[in-house]
């Protein structure tokens, strides 16, 4: 219970992500580090038995992850870890072999301490595990019983192109060290959140077994004598005299159904019992009478999910006391965000497999060195920009410019200098490039937000223009570009979508979803649908100019010079505080859904 209620509460993160963003940016690190040399008394609970050496393994594991990823936007913790002790509620883990290790969660909800610095405030955030003969993949209910362990692996399904996007994610199906070993991206379950996977055993040898039909069926014939012994149990502990005779026969009636259909797949399966168990679905049940082939399901779509146990010759093995088998495993957060991208990136860069794998399976060839990470976990890109163009001084230069930026001292790939940027759905940041025609350098937005570094106060009376594009094929009806001037509800937004087949495209103005605290009532609806002649989807690339002008209470929009939209009592107040502006695209679906931006200006009129 205490496992799901942990996990609900890393989905519930997943879901929603984090919103401090006091911290965000800064490298928090551990709160505390565990040396390799720290004691460790053994342990002793259930039916099993830790030995020191054991759980100063446990140590091991977390000094090599702490020396390889510093948490960012968040504190990372390390944990000793190793099998659940038993309840009412788990018996069906009671069968596992001995399994121990270390547990270092990424706390991202986070408080200030009175003295300073942060501390926790709850348990949400990224989960990282490193455990000796750990477990992959969640037990099948329908067969797992105290006497065995039954588990699948959830796998990518070829129409899952989120799955097959994390997957890919930062290199890491193709990731040239993570070739050499065991390793998968495995998608939620019922249970369980999505996550890397690296399996790290002796000659690449897989720890588990895929079991047969016939294995598959006679335990399923154990879980329905289970199910009819404690549905007696309840029945008669339950009921009254009265209604026991009717619940009696119902489910003397029901048990005797179950079996009879047992008995019809075994008839079915009698020359196939040696085949590979595959289910239908990821957790099948008992109740025979909705669905009587397991297998197969009862027709249409049916997945076919292999059902395996660990292998019990590797399992045996176990039992000497040293590990069999590494897993390594992490996730709970998005590819958009910060501290999951840098714990991710850290996982791929920084880890040292060859070494750990060596440790363990084949000591000769460290001969005794103690572990260093790939590349130190800190490590900061220097900064390199380009000078300035004449242009971009002149602009900055002229009197009255309050802000001017064409990224012309950005290389381009790289973010633009002055903006902060968020990253897409699939972990990318804006990016600087050129236009396909000229030398001209352009921020390219593809479902980020881009936010000013230092933020500009705008004043009563300000101006504020760029250049915006999009290239041939930009998708009728996706994201529009959002402008905001602002932050929170002290804010107004102008955005913008393309035509298509050579249309023009439409400005929009008004309040964000939170509503605005500048604007007068009623003015909503008055700035939408403004025509942008020549911003279509048609041209190798379709540019207009845009410049938006609020002086006092009136607001004026102007496209390629020429007036579009005026209102004279469009904010409630002639002077309010704006500070900073932000582009917002939501999301981008295919390559073409992309805009481009340059020549960002802001003067006081």
């Amino acid at each position: 219970m205490k496992k799901l209620i942990l996990l609900l509460l890393f989905t519930i993160s997943g879901i929603y992500g984090h919103s401090q963003t006091e911290y965000s940016d800064q490298y928090l690190g551990w709160i505390r580090n565990i040396k390799a040399s720290d004691p460790v008394k053994p342990a002793r609970y259930d039916h099993r038995q830790f030995s020191a050496k054991q759980l100063a393994s446990c140590n091991l594991f977390i000094s090599w992850i702490q020396a390889s990823y510093f948490p960012r936007g968040g504190l990372g913790e390390g944990r000793r870890i190793a099998n659940e002790k038993l309840s009412p509620y788990n018996q069906y883990m009671r069968s596992l072999h001995d399994y121990y290790g270390a547990y270092l969660p990424t706390y991202l909800f986070l408080k200030k301490k009175p003295g300073g610095g942060w501390t926790p405030e709850n348990n949400l955030g990224l989960f990282l595990r490193i455990v000796a003969n750990g477990l992959t993949g969640d037990h099948v209910d329908v067969i797992s019983s105290p006497e065995q362990y039954y588990f699948y692996i959830p796998e990518v399904q070829a129409t899952d192109k989120q799955s097959e996007n994390f997957r890919q994610f930062q290199g890491f199906q193709e990731h040239p060290v993570l070739k050499k070993y065991i390793h998968f991206y495995q998608p939620a379950g019922i249970r369980f959140l999505p996550q890397y996977t690296v399996i790290l055993s002796k000659n690449n040898q897989l720890p588990w077994i895929q079991i047969s039909k016939g294995e598959f069926l006679d335990q399923l014939g154990k879980s329905i004598e289970r199910a009819h012994a404690d549905n007696l149990k309840k029945i008669n502990d339950d009921y009254n005299e009265k209604r026991k005779k009717i619940f009696l026969q119902n489910e003397s009636a029901l048990y005797k159904k179950r079996l009879a259909i047992l008995a019809a797949q075994l008839e079915k399966y009698k020359n196939r019992l040696t085949e590979k168990a595959t289910i239908y679905t990821d957790q099948p049940s008992v109740h025979l009478e909705n669905t009587s082939d397991l297998f197969e399901g009862n027709g249409g779509y049916n997945q076919k999910i292999p059902v395996y146990k660990y292998n019990p010759e590797i399992i045996s093995r176990t039992k000497t006391g040293l590990p069999q088998w590494i897993s390594i495993t992490w996730g709970g957060g998005e590819m958009s965000d910060e501290s999951f991208k840098n714990m991710h990136a850290a996982m791929l860069r920084n880890i040292d497999y060859d070494y750990i794998y060596s440790y363990f399976f084949d000591p000769g060839k460290i001969n005794g060195k103690s572990y260093k990470p790939l590349h130190p976990p800190l490590t900061a890109a220097p900064a390199v920009a380009e000078p300035e163009t004449g242009f971009t001084q002149q602009q900055k230069n002229e009197p009255g410019t309050l802000f001017f930026d064409d990224f012309s001292n950005t290389m381009i790939g790289e973010t633009p200098a002055s903006w902060k940027s968020g990253n897409n759905h699939i972990g990318e940041p804006v990016t600087t490039e050129k236009s396909p025609d000229s030398d001209k350098k352009w921020a390219v937005i593809t479902g980020q937000q881009l936010t000013q570094k230092i933020k500009t106060r705008l004043p009563e009376k300000f101006s504020f223009s760029c250049d915006i594009a999009v290239p041939k094929g930009y998708t009728w009806g996706a994201k529009r570009l959002i402008i905001k001037f602002g932050t929170a509800k002290a804010s107004f937004l102008v955005s913008m979508r393309p035509g298509y087949d050579g249309r023009p495209g439409f400005l929009y103005a008004g309040p964000d979803d939170f509503g605005s605290t500048l604007l007068e009532p009623g003015v909503n609806s008055v700035a939408s649908e403004i025509p942008i002649p020549g911003f279509s989807n048609n041209n190798p690339f379709n540019q207009f100019h845009l410049e938006v002008r609020k002086s006092g209470q009136s607001l004026t929009l102007l496209v390629n010079n020429t007036t579009a939209f005026s209102h004279l009592r469009y904010f409630s107040l002639p002077a309010a505080a704006i500070n900073g502006i932000e582009f917002n695209h939501s999301r981008s679906d295919n390559e073409n859904e992309k805009y481009y931006v340059s020549g960002i200006k802001i003067t006081e009129e």
